[in-house]
């Protein structure tokens, strides 16, 4: 089953009806769908269908299982929320909400396009409420306690999501690694996009919640600049640059930006990551400090008013092709629930070692999480509130685009050999399995 663009009736899946593909990646597709019947209303959510040559591999079902369990424990209004993960007859798929708007790639397209950078008051706040999500997933905690010390590690402008509504959100936890990650990643192979990678994560180093921090940075330079922080030459180059912290003059990039703003990016961008901010909560604290004294404060109702005005045009093009589409008739089937189903968990072999609680479900441990700070030092000055006060949840609707062809990507995911060839976490484009003995050659 596919859809090609927006079909004039929608295909049924479960109890959802699949309106348009929005992404085709390299192990699933990503619909624009609505959910229909039972006591809630008509809802719009995103689907992610796993393509069927990865449906018949146990072991990269499990995988997907692990991200979508761990993903699900992650409550925070910055972070796109994970609903389920089902199976209908040999199809699986995965129940996301989604968020009507554009990624943050769309934006800088757009802006480029126009000869334009991100104003440093945008840039700040969207930077701002991505890190607050990324703090609550950095110190999410199983029901006993344990931290998960779950680990990005492919922060990049296509995984962060601009509502229409003023919301900004993170998504795409695909090569996130946790204390419950199925499959350890090898050594010497790197993960996530190039030229969002820092230093340590491109020389296949141990990683913390840090190297999230600098992927930050890069981003909201990228922003500020309209300029990549690793550019030019072939994917190896890059990651030699990255490698080895060869910066571009930041000073030089960055005058025009407030000195206050500049200092905050550069402290970002720290090679070492002791020198910078110690946690996602401090680097968003920083940002906020800045708008409260530079501009008197700039929250969701500003950034939904220029996201409304920037993209008016498609506001009303989505709006139009989506409700020209008729909702097909929906049958009831049998539908397994993989998130919290414990029967399939049994009888999957080596998999319950992975999951959060011993002998408990996947949904009782997220009903139970909880977010804990970071351990550090000492404690961060004036510090933002703790994620579980702002942990109100909204359902909002679109959509996920499709990376930049220019987006370049490192990745591989843990799997049989076989599947290595074409693997790839999200929706993104092809990945590549990259040796670090391929980039250091030269470098010893």
């Amino acid at each position: 089953m596919s859809i090609s663009g927006a079909s004039k009736t929608s295909v049924v899946l479960g109890r959802y009806h699949l309106l348009e593909l929005m992404a085709l990646g390299t192990t699933a597709e990503v619909y624009w769908a609505k959910l229909e019947g039972g006591p809630a209303p008509i809802r719009n959510v995103a689907v992610k269908k796993i393509l069927p040559v990865y449906c018949d591999s146990e072991e990269f079902i499990r995988a997907m299982t692990v991200e979508a369990r761990v993903s699900s424990l992650i409550a925070h209004p910055s972070v796109v929320e994970v609903f389920e993960f089902n199976k209908i007859d040999s199809e699986y798929f995965i129940v996301m909400e989604m968020v009507e708007g554009k990624d943050l790639q769309a934006l800088l397209d757009k802006v480029r396009s126009r000869a334009r950078t991100v104003s440093y008051v945008e840039a700040a706040y969207i930077t701002k409420r991505m890190l607050e999500g990324l703090h609550s997933a950095h110190t999410i905690c199983d029901d006993a306690g344990q931290p998960l010390k779950l680990i990005h590690r492919d922060v990049n402008p296509s995984n962060i999501l601009l509502g229409y509504n003023g919301d900004v959100k993170i998504c795409d936890f695909g090569i996130a690694k946790s204390t419950f990650s199925l499959n350890r990643t090898k050594a010497g192979v790197i993960k996530g996009k190039a030229r969002y990678l820092s230093p340590e994560q491109a020389a296949g180093r141990e990683l913390d919640h840090r190297t999230d921090l600098f992927s930050a940075g890069i981003v909201l330079y990228e922003m500020l600049t309209g300029r990549r922080l690793w550019d030019g030459g072939s994917e190896i180059d890059i990651l030699r640059r990255a490698k080895s912290a060869t910066m571009p003059q930041l000073d030089k990039y960055l005058e025009p930006v407030p000195p206050r703003l500049r200092a905050i990016v550069k402290k970002a961008l720290a090679p070492k990551p002791e020198a910078r901010f110690r946690t996602a909560s401090e680097f968003a604290k920083n940002l906020g400090s800045f708008l409260k004294k530079e501009v008197l404060g700039y929250g969701r109702n500003e950034f939904s008013a220029f996201m409304k005005e920037f993209f008016s045009k498609e506001i009303l093009l989505d709006q139009a092709r989506i409700e020209d589409i008729e909702l097909s008739k929906v049958e009831p089937v049998e539908c397994e629930d993989l998130i919290s189903d414990d029967a399939w968990e049994s009888g999957h072999l080596g998999y319950g070692e992975f999951l959060p609680g011993e002998g408990d479900s996947a949904m009782g441990a997220k009903q139970a999480a909880k977010q804990v700070p970071v351990p550090s030092p000492q404690k961060e000055q004036g510090e933002l509130r703790d994620p579980d006060t702002q942990q109100t949840k909204r359902p909002v609707g679109l959509q996920k685009k499709r990376p930049a062809p220019d987006t370049q990507e490192v990745a591989i995911i843990d799997m049989t050999q076989e599947m290595k060839a074409v693997a790839g976490a999200g929706t993104g484009d092809t990945q590549n399995e990259v040796e670090l003995s391929e980039i250091s050659q030269k470098d010893t």
